[in-house]
């Protein structure tokens, strides 16, 4: 039996996409392997959200193009749609697909294709692509693919370039993804997107993020949703008010913020002003009690000032955000802003990263605190930790939890009292 291998780099939606390619090849006869082992075929899925993406993913395929034997090594993803030449200099490269081709991989080893980029171009590409998955590596928690690509103008961002334009999967084929995932036994559902606040059913247009999320609130045999990140425009009051009041829909969002300073906002092209983020993250806050909430925020912007960076920081410091991700501003060929002067030098970029980072540990510990004696409902997932052999699993608003029990209480939701939290973790006691 011939055998495959895969490596994500990325996003979520990377990773549902991932899957999706697997059983592709599961169902046609391949056995899966891991991708240090030996293989017939290896599948890189790529990332070039920033210039620290782009390395990896050449250092993975490297990695599988080095290995000893006959074997076939194809390159797809987003680094793939944007420099398809580049990865095919690599010695060992076979393929290059783009993220068209990415629903068709399996198609292309079954039809010989001599070596070569395929990479169809997205700027006509107004349909969602169908790839449908049956499992995750995770037996607990399930990626579900709604919507594709981005309509924003952030000038510093690659990823219209490489996903095209906003679309969203139908309603039918949504539910039916559903219906499968809870016949698998998934307890947890993560509904993902490039611009999931934008989901919307091409052929019905009553049918948007809270219709769907209400559908979904009304299933008896669904533990919980969790959102992945959402755009701060994209919070309609009925979304609201839906997850004020939802029993199903986790406690924590991800919404990306990107600078505290009006000037730099509008520089980077997001349409919103600092004041605006801030009553929206106060709202949420205040209508949901003890929700995390988390952000994204670019450090060293081309013409970021010593004082504005220290406004972003007050921001973040004041606000009820408990975990941020740091990206050092990446300089992204063929954007705005690539050629925008008062480029941040790298030390300066790399000096804010690890204030804000070390702001970001402060806030999740002190979130993580305010839970000890209060009790969490956990969902423990299909495995131990490896160092203390504890189950392991998330509160709905994402706080990682270890307990004692037995193997029979794995994708279940627990009632745990949280008694001790360190750096990253909390440690609980079943209620």
């Amino acid at each position: 039996m011939p055998r495959a291998a895969f490596y994500t780099l990325g996003c979520k939606l990377n990773q549902y996409e991932t899957e999706a390619i697997r059983r592709q090849f599961e169902e046609g006869g391949y056995s899966i392997v891991d991708f240090h082992q030996q293989a017939d075929v290896y599948v890189i899925n790529t990332c070039t959200v920033t210039n620290r993406s782009d390395v990896r993913s050449r250092q993975m395929v490297r990695n599988a193009a080095r290995r000893d034997g006959k074997c076939l090594v194809i390159v797809t993803g987003c680094y793939a749609q944007r420099a398809p030449q580049q990865l095919l200099e690599i010695p060992g490269v076979d393929l290059v697909l783009g993220n068209v081709e990415k629903t068709r991989v399996l198609e292309f080893v079954n039809s010989r294709k001599q070596r070569g980029a395929y990479v169809s171009p997205l700027s006509h590409q107004l349909e969602f692509c169908e790839m449908e998955v049956s499992g995750f590596a995770c037996h607990t928690r399930a990626f579900l693919k709604i919507q594709d690509g981005c309509d924003g103008q952030c000038v510093y961002c690659v990823v219209p370039s490489v996903r095209g334009r906003s679309r969203s999967r139908r309603f039918v084929s949504v539910t039916a993804q559903v219906d499968g995932f809870i016949r698998a036994g998934y307890r947890e559902l993560v509904l993902t997107g490039v611009n999931l606040g934008r989901y919307r059913d091409p052929q019905r247009s009553e049918v948007d993020l809270t219709y769907l999320l209400r559908w979904l609130e009304d299933r008896q045999d669904l533990g919980r949703v969790r959102l992945s990140s959402i755009e701060p425009t994209d919070f309609s009051d009925q979304l609201i008010r839906f997850l004020r009041c939802s029993k199903k829909v986790c406690r924590h969002l991800h919404i990306p913020m990107q600078s505290g300073d009006d000037q730099i906002l509008q520089a980077m092209g997001r349409p919103y002003s600092s004041a605006d983020y801030a009553r929206l993250i106060d709202k949420l806050a205040g209508e949901i009690p003890e929700i995390a909430i988390g952000t994204d925020v670019i450090v060293g912007f081309p013409g970021e000032s010593e004082e504005q960076f220290w406004t972003t920081h007050r921001l973040l410091r004041d606000l009820p955000i408990c975990r941020f991700h740091v990206f050092n501003y990446s300089r992204r060929e063929g954007t705005i802003a690539a050629s925008m002067p008062d480029q941040v030098a790298a030390h300066v970029r790399r000096e804010r990263s690890r204030l804000l980072r070390d702001l970001s540990s402060v806030k999740s510990k002190a979130f993580r605190r305010s839970f000890i004696g209060k009790q969490l409902t956990v969902l423990l997932e299909h495995r131990r930790e490896r160092s203390t052999g504890l189950l392991t699993g998330l509160s709905d608003n994402y706080i990682r939890v270890l307990t004692e029990g037995s193997d029979q209480q794995m994708n279940r939701l627990v009632p745990l009292r949280i008694f001790e939290v360190d750096e990253e973790r909390a440690w609980g006691q079943a209620v």
